[in-house]
């Protein structure tokens, strides 16, 4: 009997060895507190409005203002075009400044420089509508 006690306590820590991450894991999923961004998925995107926008931009210290050569980290769910609402920068000219061919691709945590004055020159073009949802960049390994 002292032999089969044994066994059903050591079978009873292992389990409970393996299985109490798991439990933790499936609770904290159903109570996180993760921002929407990090919860969020591929198929549910939603572009940040231009207030989302502008508070990231404020929590970069950008001063909206003064837009000359001024760095902006691209956030999950900006829009090259919301973007350009926020900083009254076009299109094309943040575009042209980042060398931005497809304008509706950026990626979350891309540089981008915000300059407000120069031109862009009339032969510079690009395709898209600037409607893009900032996506993360992913490598995939082909092999």
């Amino acid at each position: 009997m002292n032999k089969h006690y044994k066994r059903y306590v050591v079978t009873g820590l292992l389990s409970a060895v393996i299985l109490t991450p798991l439990a933790v894991q499936s609770g904290r999923a159903a109570t996180t507190t993760e921002p929407v961004a990090e919860q969020a998925d591929i198929t549910n995107w939603i572009a940040n409005t231009p207030e989302q926008i502008s508070a990231n931009m404020s929590r970069q210290n950008i001063n909206l203002g003064d837009l000359n050569g001024t760095r902006y980290v691209v956030q999950w769910g900006d829009t090259l075009s919301q973007i350009s609402a926020v900083t009254h920068i076009s299109v094309a000219k943040l575009a042209y400044d980042n060398q931005i061919k497809n304008i509706d691709l950026i990626y979350v945590g891309q540089v981008l420089i915000l300059n407000a004055n120069g031109y862009v020159p009339q032969s510079y073009s690009y395709s898209g509508n600037g409607q893009g949802v900032a996506q993360t960049h992913t490598n995939l390994n082909q092999n």
